[in-house]
Order: C-alpha cells, then sequence, then structure tokens
C-alpha cells in the first residue's frame, strides 16, 4: 500500500474513531443573554407539559430555541459556582431539546418508541456526538456534564439535567437562574425523592431509580465528580436494567433528608442494599400534545 493510501486509510479509520460533529449555530440575532433568561424561559413555558414535553410544538415553532443558542454560544463564561451552575444546566437542557428536535423521525407516529439512545453517530453515544457552541468553545453534553457540572460539586444537578427519556426527571417548566438556584436544585431534589416514579415500595421492596446508582460518587460529602470514568450516560444506558447495589451512606443520608416520615422513610433507615429498576430511555413525550407534521 502507498503512503498516501496509508494516509488515507488512517483518515478514514481516525473519523469512524471519533464520530464528533460539531451542531452550526443559529443565524439568526438575539440579544445579549440576560440574568432571566427569557427566551429559553418563553420555549419552556410552550412546551413543557405535566407528563412530558410537546416536541411537535418545538418542530413547527424553534425560533425562541435557534435565537436562545446563539446567546449561548456567545455568552460571557462565567466563574462564579453559581453562575456556571445555572448557565451550563440550562445550556444542557437547551442543547438537549435541540438535538432531540433535529433529529426525531419525521413520521410523528414513531415518536413515542423513539429514545435519544438511538441519535449517536456511529458507536458513540448522542451525549458525545454532537458538539454545541457555549460560551465560546464547542462542547458536547458530556462534557458539559462530567466536566463542568459534576465538578461544581452539587449532586443536585442530576435532578435538574433532563435527558429526555422517560425515567429521567423531569424537565423544568422555567431556567434555572442564579438568584433562586438554590430553591430550585433543593425543589428537583425533593420531588425527585417524594415522586414513585423515582423513588417507591414494592412489595416491601425499596425500589429506587438507577441514577443514584451511576452517580453514587457525587453524593459523597466533598465530591468533584471525580467518578466521571465510571459514571456518564454512555456505559449507564448500557447497564440499564434493574439490579441491587450498596450505594453507601450518603446516598441514604440525601434521601432520607428529603422524604417524609412513612413506609419510605423507614425503608430507607435500614441496611439492604438498593434496589434499582430498569432505566426507561424512551422519550419523554407528552401525550397532550399536538403532533402535526414538522
Amino acid at each position: 500500500m502507498s503512503f498516501f493510501r496509508q494516509l488515507a486509510a488512517l483518515a478514514l479509520l481516525t473519523t469512524a474513531l471519533v464520530a464528533v460533529e460539531n451542531v452550526p449555530t443559529p443565524a439568526v440575532a438575539a440579544p445579549a443573554l440576560d440574568a432571566e433568561h427569557a427566551l429559553l424561559a418563553g420555549v419552556l413555558a410552550r412546551v413543557v407539559k405535566v407528563d412530558g414535553v410537546d416536541y411537535g410544538e418545538l418542530r413547527r415553532d424553534h425560533v425562541g430555541l435557534d435565537r436562545y443558542r446563539v446567546q449561548l454560544a456567545t455568552a460571557v463564561e462565567p466563574t462564579e459556582r453559581m453562575a456556571r451552575l445555572a448557565l451550563f444546566i440550562n445550556a444542557y437542557n437547551a442543547l438537549t431539546l435541540e438535538l432531540v428536535r433535529s433529529r426525531l423521525p419525521e413520521d410523528a407516529t414513531r415518536w413515542p418508541a423513539w429514545s435519544i439512545t438511538s441519535a449517536g453517530l456511529g458507536k458513540d453515544s448522542a451525549w458525545k456526538s454532537w458538539r454545541f457552541r457555549v460560551a465560546g468553545a464547542w462542547r458536547t453534553l458530556d462534557e458539559i456534564e462530567h466536566d463542568v457540572l459534576r465538578k461544581l460539586g452539587d449532586p443536585r444537578i442530576h435532578f435538574a439535567l433532563n435527558c429526555a427519556s422517560r425515567s429521567c426527571p423531569a424537565l423544568a417548566a422555567r431556567p434555572y437562574l442564579v438568584a433562586t438556584l438554590e430553591s430550585q436544585l433543593e425543589a428537583a431534589a425533593r420531588d425527585f425523592a417524594t415522586n414513585a416514579q423515582h423513588l417507591r415500595l414494592e412489595d416491601g421492596v425499596l425500589r429506587v431509580n438507577p441514577i443514584l446508582d451511576w452517580f453514587a460518587a457525587d453524593f459523597v460529602p466533598g465530591s468533584t465528580g471525580a467518578a466521571h470514568g465510571a459514571a456518564s450516560m454512555e456505559n449507564s444506558t448500557a447497564s440499564a436494567a434493574s439490579g441491587t447495589a450498596n450505594t453507601g451512606s450518603s446516598v441514604r443520608t440525601f434521601l432520607r433528608a428529603r422524604v417524609p416520615a412513612g413506609p419510605v422513610a423507614q425503608a430507607l433507615a435500614g441496611d439492604r442494599p438498593l434496589q434499582f429498576f430498569t432505566y426507561d430511555w424512551t422519550l419523554n413525550l407528552s401525550l397532550n400534545l399536538s403532533q402535526g407534521k414538522p
């Protein structure tokens, strides 16, 4: 094989192994990002329903989301911790909406069975396949979650981030703001801990959402996302089956502080391993929606 053919073969192999694409930022006008994230607030108010997301509405009108993506791309990256949390949580959720909007099948009747896990390139997951411009840098969803947010040391991000799936904590109907971030994160954590979709007793067995298993290390006081390699969406999709594990006292302590008195709280007080149910990766599609043509 000639030298040039070898180079061509190497280029093809590299492309196959590193299947990552930059998603162009929309060429639309937008004001500078405001503290209220008003454009995102407008999008969420239209598409977030009690039982999921109206992706039909988002497909028909994504001007607000396009303009918010421009704001994200040109935002100045904050250095203050709470400002970083708010910006990147909102970025993750908004860009997940964009990823789903752009990758959904044309036939809306296929949406209920669709999953974001099918939106990757090659062998890479959806979270590693697509880069978006955020605060002047190209970042995948995986990088936003693990390289930025988890390193800020607040495990409650896992109840604020939405991965467009049925078993994921619900997408908030309003943006996360610096001024109210503490109360919003705590509300998201309490909603999770008191929601039978994520934490429930079945025939005396306490079954919990496996994100508490995948990210158990983040609940250890002082953690800064050091377990990145062990806990990622890419790894978790391959191990989403139900099972048992001893997540240690940190997860139990976190939940006990937020679960009201009753049978679930009593089960948490014991020392039996938590049992994790099977994660549902199907689309968090609202049944009260308008599935018109895109």
